[in-house]
Formats: C-alpha cells, sequence, structure tokens
C-alpha cells in the first residue's frame, strides 16, 4: 500500500477496500460542507455506493495511485487526487477537500505540496490546473499561496444546488515550481 508520512502526524495514502466503513462515514460527516462546492457526498450516498467508488478507486490507481486520503492522527480527515490526467498533454487536475474542523491548519497545504510534488516528479506532468468554484474563497487563497495562478473564468461551468456557478481556472507550470 501507497502512503507517504508527512510532518505533524499527517498522512497520505491509498484508499483500500477495508476503508469502506471509515471513508462512508467520513463522506456522511462532511455531506453538508461538500454540497456546496462538489457532488462527491452523491456518488457515495450508500456503503454499497461507497464499497463500489472504493472498488472504482482502487482500479484508477493501479498501478500508479492519483488518488490519496489524508489521515491526521491515523483519522481519515479529507482527500485529494487529480481528477483528469491528459497524458499526451502532460497536464492534470486537482481536486481535494478537507472535514471543516481540520481546515485552517496547515494540513491541506501539506497534501497539496505533496500531490504538485508527486504530479511534476513520479506522473511527469507538465502542467497542473485547479477549477475553484467563483465562491470558495479559502480555496482560491490555497491556490494563489501554492504559486497557482489564475488564467480564466469558466461561465456557468457547473450545475450545483440548482444553479450554474463559474468556475475560475488557476494553473501551475513545472517550471514555476
Amino acid at each position: 500500500m501507497f502512503q507517504q508520512e508527512l510532518e505533524n502526524r499527517i498522512r497520505i495514502r491509498v484508499l483500500e477496500q477495508s476503508d469502506i466503513d471509515a471513508y462512508h462515514n467520513l463522506i456522511m460527516e462532511a455531506k453538508e460542507e461538500l454540497k456546496e462546492w462538489l457532488t462527491v457526498s452523491e456518488k457515495v450516498a450508500t456503503k454499497e455506493q461507497t464499497a463500489e467508488n472504493i472498488a472504482y478507486q482502487m482500479k484508477v490507481n493501479n498501478p500508479v495511485p492519483t488518488l490519496f486520503m489524508i489521515e491526521f492522527e491515523n483519522q481519515l480527515v479529507g482527500q485529494i487526487s487529480f481528477h483528469t490526467i491528459d497524458h499526451t498533454n502532460q497536464s492534470g487536475e486537482i481536486g481535494y477537500w478537507l472535514l471543516r474542523a481540520y481546515q485552517g491548519h496547515g494540513i491541506m497545504t501539506k497534501a497539496l505540496n505533496f500531490l504538485i510534488t508527486y504530479g511534476f516528479m513520479t506522473l511527469k506532468l507538465h502542467r497542473l490546473e485547479m477549477k475553484i468554484a467563483k465562491g470558495n474563497t479559502k480555496s482560491h487563497l490555497l491556490a494563489k499561496r501554492l504559486g497557482f495562478r489564475q488564467e480564466g473564468v469558466l461561465k456557468e461551468a457547473k450545475y450545483l444546488n440548482g444553479q450554474f456557478i463559474d468556475y475560475i481556472v488557476y494553473g501551475l507550470l513545472e517550471q514555476d515550481k
């Protein structure tokens, strides 16, 4: 099993089939805060859907992982991933979320620094991007803190919570890290 110890009791690791209960409970705990910006909570509404999601992620993560769980003090608290990877153009789109109780302590900054390095060094990507909902202020600040530059706006790009919302695109090139 792939895992990487980071500083301050933070570990990055891949999902495993044995994570069904913990992952399902994590999603259910985070459901209200996640649905503000993501659709992930709809994909694992039942334990059966959670098991299917984990099986799919394990398949996608083989042989090279692209989705990782964030553990803090041996508890699952969030997730980081490459939503998509375009091998032809050597680019990847980063996605992430963290339980609200763990935000503001540098956990996501450390986790995404790992993912950025992993993307450039292990996956040999040239460009990384984040697409962030216009009103998600914390994520905009995080992207900028990590060195991403705002590149444009995708007007009404996603239908979420009964309305179309704009997404801001941020990019980071390997030579700019």
